[in-house]
């Protein structure tokens, strides 16, 4: 009987079956809403505020595909060292950092995902392929991220 107002995330996956259901969550999860707003041409905040008064709204998308891959610290999503050196990358629109400090002049990871990278192209094959060649720019002997 209450009445949901907020946002309604749904992890998917595409599978050789086709896409399928992984989760469902009322809220953005952090990589995937780094690559859907990414993608975003349109204000999220006027979105939110024009909601919340109960006005129509409608999302304005990019023409691109935007593909993320999630590095994270081995050991991840169980127990983890810091402290672990990462380099080779530059903190623009290409990165998103969400497990690391700066010690220094240099980065070390703090967290258990360190760094989402992020590919555009005209489909998801060349985002894809973006996303990976931003991959293989990352320095680092304690990372580990996944091939699918």
């Amino acid at each position: 009987g209450y009445q949901f107002f907020g946002v309604l995330y749904i992890g998917a996956i595409l599978t050789k079956d086709g896409p399928k259901v992984i989760e469902f969550n009322a809220r953005f999860g952090d990589p995937e809403a780094q690559v859907l707003l990414s993608r975003m041409e349109s204000d999220l905040m006027q979105h939110i505020i024009d909601l919340d008064e109960g006005k129509r709204t409608e999302f304005k998308w990019k023409n691109e595909s935007i593909v993320g891959v999630m590095l994270a610290s081995k050991g991840y999503p169980d127990a983890y060292e810091k402290g672990h050196k990462v380099s080779g990358f530059d903190l623009n629109e290409n990165y998103f950092v969400s497990g690391l400090k700066k010690q220094g002049d240099t980065f070390v990871t703090s967290g258990g995902r360190v760094i989402l990278a992020i590919g555009k192209g005209d489909n998801v094959h060349d985002a894809q392929r973006a996303a990976y060649e931003k991959v293989s720019q990352i320095q680092s002997d304690h990372l580990f991220y996944r091939h699918d």
